[in-house]
């Protein structure tokens, strides 16, 4: 009901400007006969001021409290809750444009540059409007739009933030609101696509800035974070403690986006440049040498292991036997192994080249490990 109503209030307006007014008188709409809760009409109301802010010099109310308030709808009047919802109240025309978005009449289509926007003709809804609102699921569904009307993108969402009024019921049916992008703070999209920024929200900025030093992946994705400073740890600035540049970018080093499945670590400028799961430095023979964690790999206790091969195997990484394939789940394998994700064999257990060690190198395959014990018969 009150997407029908707030769509009639926005008529009223566009109508009112299409015309040239630049004042309006307007009453309690419905809130008499028709029993609409003044509290609920009036915030409606604000918000198609605030979507007309700057196009008309005035807005009143002529509001009187008559034989139709007292009742149970409007116990308090229609004045007064009239005056609450507006006291103190200024519309401010907002600076912020986003595709989908209305600004008074007109619907933003295109977004040009930072500074231009192509804008729909004015808009004076016939439609039905579509029941669900905001929340529609069917906005993709072109014979769906055709027949129903649906709101706006909220005037609260800006590219950097999110609306702070999706806990109200109402606000959501009034207006669409992006969808949150799965990728969080590590969407590499963010200010580069404009059809992206528009269509998902992405989260906040980190509040510790350039001090920020956690690399936890919930942390990253929760939470926007300037760039790494290329000179990492080796920056004069940073080293110098320059305020402004600290205030512009990280200086702690970047989590390898590979991981725990890194093909890299025997390359020492990447090692330096970029954090990894596993224990560095690792181990200069692996995957193939190293004799201790060979021994390692085929004991089923490791604490009947001499100590000098168990302090090895804790202290250097080494390439896991099984790859992507591994099933260990103890810290102590995952933090001291890297496992290299080869592509698995499209053949899977109908592979016919089970006996090819040069196809076995290139390809994982179910149960063999893809690094295999030297036979020494």
């Amino acid at each position: 009901y009150s997407i029908g109503t707030r769509k009639k209030i926005e008529n009223i307006f566009a109508i009112a400007y299409q015309h040239k007014h630049d004042c309006l008188v307007l009453s309690a709409l419905g809130c008499g006969a028709f029993r609409n809760p003044p509290k609920h009409i009036a915030t409606i109301f604000k918000s198609v001021i605030d979507q007309y802010a700057g196009f008309f010099k005035s807005v009143y109310f002529a509001i009187i409290d008559d034989h139709n308030t007292g009742q149970d709808f409007n116990p308090n009047g229609n004045y007064e809750p009239f005056r609450a919802v507006f006291k103190d109240y200024s519309a401010v025309p907002r600076k912020h444009r986003l595709v989908d978005m209305m600004i008074g009449p007109w619907k933003i289509l295109k977004q040009i540059n930072d500074t231009e926007v192509k804008l729909s003709d004015i808009k004076i809804c016939h439609l039905k409007p579509c029941r669900d609102g905001g929340k529609c699921n069917h906005l993709k569904n072109e014979q769906h739009c055709r027949e129903y009307s649906h709101p706006p993108l909220c005037p609260n969402t800006e590219n950097k933030t999110s609306c702070k009024e999706k806990h109200d019921d109402q606000h959501i049916l009034w207006f669409k609101h992006r969808l949150q992008c799965s990728y969080g703070g590590e969407c590499t999209l963010i200010d580069k696509d404009v059809t992206h920024m528009n269509e998902f929200e992405h989260p906040e900025f980190c509040r510790d800035g350039g001090n920020c030093e956690n690399l936890d992946h919930e942390h990253l994705k929760s939470y926007r974070h300037l760039p790494f400073c290329r000179h990492r740890r080796q920056c004069v600035d940073y080293n110098r403690r320059s305020n402004d540049h600290c205030m512009k970018y990280r200086h702690c080093i970047p989590m390898c986006r590979f991981g725990k499945f890194c093909t890299r670590f025997h390359d020492d400028k990447h090692l330096l440049e970029e954090n990894h799961p596993f224990r560095s430095p690792p181990c200069s023979f692996t995957p193939f040498h190293c004799q201790a964690y060979n021994t390692l790999s085929q004991t089923d206790d490791i604490k009947t292991l001499p100590i000098d091969i168990q302090n090895h195997c804790l202290l250097h990484s080494h390439v896991c036997r099984y790859g992507r394939q591994c099933h260990e789940t103890s810290d102590v394998h995952w933090n001291n192994t890297i496992h290299v994700a080869r592509h698995m064999c499209p053949y899977d257990n109908k592979c016919t080249k089970m006996h090819n060690e040069e196809h076995l190198n290139s390809f994982s395959h179910p149960g063999i490990p893809d690094i295999r014990r030297l036979c020494h018969l």
